[in-house]
């Protein structure tokens, strides 16, 4: 069985939940000055959850999780690790990532700081501030990381552990 996994670095927060006074810290540069996008990937939307990373390019490489899915615009099954880098604060399991940018419907956009997202789930799981670690050494430049074996399975084993 093919494991896919997506790591998606992002500002800290306590809830994600849409407010603006629980401002994600940390993150990529766009946060020191701006409410970053990722503030509503904990969101509960009628039982879906839209997550936004910023990726190099503003494109997500599917291929990198399956080569099935060279030239494809979504991959499906993808563990999806949110960490502030290396902090796991959260995971969305089973969920759709998309290779591009994708725009929530006009009712759901209202509410939110962004219309954009890249990955969608109806299981995502928030870990609590007090809860989170530090699991790995996170030393990479874009937001978006395709993991290793060595992570992969380190991390895998932490979020098993957790339940």
């Amino acid at each position: 069985m093919e494991v896919r996994i997506l790591y998606c670095n992002v500002g800290e927060s306590r809830y994600y939940d849409g407010d603006t006074n629980d401002k994600p810290i940390g993150g990529g540069s766009f946060n020191k000055n701006n409410i970053g996008f990722e503030i509503n990937n904990f969101t509960n939307h009628n039982g879906t959850y839209y997550g936004y990373v910023e990726p190099v390019k503003r494109s997500i490489l599917i291929e990198r999780l399956s080569s099935d899915y060279k030239d494809k615009e979504k991959i499906d099954g993808v563990l999806v690790v949110w960490h502030c880098k290396g902090k796991i604060v959260g995971y969305y399991k089973n969920a759709t990532v998309f290779s591009k940018v994708q725009q929530l419907p006009q009712n759901i956009a209202e509410m939110r700081v962004s219309g954009d997202y890249f990955i969608t789930t109806k299981e995502a799981v928030l870990i609590p501030s007090k809860d989170r670690e530090k699991i790995f050494d996170y030393k990479s430049q874009s937001n978006v990381w395709y993991g290793n074996k060595e992570t992969n399975i380190e991390v895998m084993f932490n979020l098993l552990m957790r339940k």
